[in-house]
């Protein structure tokens, strides 16, 4: 199984579990995808590629 067949059978479980399309007006996108924004961010322990790099903000910015 591929990570994209992963993510979106994450996403298909929230979606159902959560029963509805409502939209958070301040991100223009639905709740689920909030939701399996924020399993796939918990599952990578908190964590982003940028902190393990080294590099500073100010290099992704540019």
């Amino acid at each position: 199984m591929s990570t994209e067949d992963i993510i979106v059978h994450i996403f298909y479980l929230v979606d159902k579990g959560l029963k509805g399309d409502r939209r958070v007006p301040q991100t223009h996108l639905y709740l689920g995808e909030i939701v399996t924004i924020g399993i796939l961010f918990a599952i990578k322990d908190g964590h982003s590629d940028t902190q393990k790099s080294g590099l500073s903000n100010t290099e992704i910015m540019q």
